[in-house]
């Protein structure tokens, strides 16, 4: 057994850290997330310690030595990963390089080269930006490339660079010069340095040391978990096997996530970029790998639809791992627990790999795009997607019954029923759960929860005041595109861009007739009891329409008959069905009136029925 006496913990300055070491950071680390905030307490430190002439402590860093590696000059390089600390320790060279470009002699100093491998390497993401960062100052380069704008970990490397650059910069008007700054890191920069043997004190260091400091994620503590419960139960190659799978496995998927991330603001999905964190991720794969493993390993545990994501860890993970120990032990073999583990593991970087996928196609599919972009999908259907994804089930055809879902049920009930769509998604795993179970039940659920009757009548009701009306005001203009053809070119449903532009015209305004701003005209003319009756009505779906926000400021205080000339030169296909048809008084001689609500109201409420069923 591997003790924590083993470790070895010391003091360090900056050339003790950086003579004869080359440090990286492995793939199943997550990739650079500091910003401004971690780099303005950085530099805020760094620069009072310079002015008060007192020394900083830097943090700790807990590092594993790989191996001795001689360099093309004969000198003697020790390599180290970086178990913990990775943040800081890339922040210290953004600095390091910051100097560098103010002035180049100090390469030599805190950059160095041996056998290809730079003094520090990243992982995943980073690896290759940072590289032609490095090269860039090296080369003495004007500028530094540019980062993928998908990969927003990229850009907070060169944002980081560009501020202390910027400070660095601003030395020279607080009566200090660049050797003074790099004599204040030479001589009063420290760190506690914590260095370990092997994986096992890794593991035991990092969940130590984190749990005292900065608390890590709740995937960062999971991944932690298993790679001691592999070390607890499993021995020999099939030890080694498992920490590489681990560490593979939840290095993809801090990868992934950071992409799901970077995808999803790109497309402005907005349930993406404000609300969903990495720590969900765990509780979105325990509703897909949660039963069938119940079953499967005989677990004395039952499914929780409404888990949290600590729940899961403490409720589910945890107990799990423990019963097949004690059964392990009972039984003098650990391969339940070997193949729990493997499997756990294998399945959760897929199930957040198709997850990746299913973002991916915002970009190449329009069904997709309207889904997560136009409609904004609400979340639990998230976990209904990923999973169908995983068995290969999510194509253009399900996508419409996960909107129909959203729309026809969440939408128009203003409520957001989950226990029964959560039944569904923890059977998918199921091996004899079916695709036709899947819509089957699907069908039950919004049948259940919004018959057809009720959505006609809830339509007519809210009108206006729907949470999607914009959304099926945005559908239907396709479906008038196509049966009137009076688009040229042809209406694009798929365009986000033009979506956010438009917004809701009321035809009738608002206000009710006899105000200055509806010209005084009387109810009756319109066939309209009264001021209710004419309230009742102008909400409705009828008396809407879209229209380009430029295009509504030129007509929303017109009387319809006078808008109808305008609506013809208009962008969206229904603005010009409707004004060619209210100028040819299609709708009756008042050209548009309360029967004319009415009857394009059943229109609209018949295209839903149909559309979502």
């Amino acid at each position: 057994m591997t003790s924590l006496k083993s470790a070895v913990s010391n003091i360090v300055d900056i050339n003790d850290l950086l003579e004869g070491r080359l440090f990286s950071v492995p793939d199943y680390q997550r990739s650079y997330s500091w910003d401004m905030k971690n780099w303005q307490d950085i530099w805020q430190d760094l620069n009072d310690g310079m002015v008060t002439t007192t020394e900083h402590y830097l943090g700790t860093l807990t590092l594993k030595f790989i191996e001795k590696t001689k360099c093309e000059n004969n000198k003697i390089f020790k390599r180290y990963e970086v178990i913990d600390g990775q943040q800081r320790l890339t922040t210290l060279h953004l600095i390091f390089l910051a100097l560098c470009k103010h002035d180049p002699k100090y390469m030599k100093v805190f950059f160095h080269s041996c056998n290809g491998l730079n003094s520090l390497e990243l992982g995943n993401l980073n690896h290759d930006y940072f590289r032609q960062m490095i090269d860039a100052v090296f080369k003495k380069s004007s500028a530094f490339p540019s980062p993928s704008p998908d990969v927003q970990t990229n850009r907070l490397l060169l944002k980081g660079y560009n501020y202390f650059y910027n400070q660095l910069s601003s030395l020279s008007l607080k009566s200090k010069s660049l050797d003074d700054f790099y004599d204040y890191l030479n001589l009063s920069l420290f760190s506690l340095e914590f260095e370990v043997p092997d994986d096992t004190l890794a593991v035991k260091s990092f969940m130590g040391l984190n749990t005292r400091g900065k608390l890590p994620t709740l995937l960062d503590i999971t991944k932690a978990f298993l790679m001691f419960s592999a070390t607890l139960n499993l021995t020999g190659k099939t030890l080694i096997t498992m920490k590489n799978l681990i560490a593979k496995s939840f290095g993809e998927i801090f990868t992934n996530f950071q992409l799901i991330k970077d995808n999803g603001k790109k497309e402005n999905v907005n349930y993406i970029v404000n609300s969903i964190d990495e720590n969900d991720l765990l509780r979105f794969f325990y509703h897909y790998f949660s039963l069938d493993s119940i079953n499967k390993y005989k677990l004395p545990l039952s499914y929780q639809w409404s888990i949290s994501s600590e729940a899961v860890y403490e409720s589910y993970l945890v107990p799990s791992l423990q019963f097949l120990r004690d059964q392990g032990i009972a039984s003098g073999s650990m391969s339940h627990i070997e193949d729990f583990i493997r499997e756990f593991c294998e399945e959760f970087s897929k199930y957040v790999n198709e997850f990746l996928s299913i973002i991916n196609n915002i970009s190449r599919d329009c069904s997709y795009k309207k889904v997560f972009s136009f409609l904004q999908v609400n979340a639990t259907l998230y976990l209904l997607m990923i999973s169908m994804q995983c068995r290969g089930w999510l194509d253009p055809s399900t996508i419409e019954k996960i909107e129909t879902i959203d729309l026809r049920v969440y939408r128009t009930r203003g409520t957001e029923p989950a226990k029964e769509i959560y039944n569904i998604i923890c059977q998918i795993r199921m091996p004899s759960y079916t695709l036709p179970n899947v819509t089957t039940n699907i069908d039950s659920f919004i049948n259940s929860w919004m018959p057809v009757s009720d959505f006609r009548t809830r339509l007519e009701r809210t009108g206006y005041e729907h949470t999607a009306a914009k959304y099926i005001l945005w559908c239907f203009e396709k479906e008038c595109d196509l049966t009137r053809k009076v688009s040229s070119p042809s209406f694009d449903d798929c365009n986000l861009n033009d979506y956010r532009d438009y917004i809701i015209e009321h035809i009738f305004t608002q206000e009710p007739l006899g105000t200055p701003a509806s010209f005084h005209h009387s109810y009756s003319a319109f066939h309209f009891i009264d001021e209710q009756d004419y309230l009742k009505h102008v909400n409705m779906f009828g008396n809407l329409c879209l229209l380009t926000t430029g295009e509504n400021n030129k007509v929303k205080l017109m009387f319809p008959a006078l808008k109808a000339s305008h609506y013809t030169g208009f962008k969206a296909p229904r603005a010009k069905i409707l004004g060619a048809d209210i100028s040819s008084k299609v709708f009756g001689a008042s050209g548009f009136d309360k029967s004319t609500i009415v009857k394009l109201t059943d229109e609209i409420i018949n295209f839903c029925v149909n559309k979502w069923k």
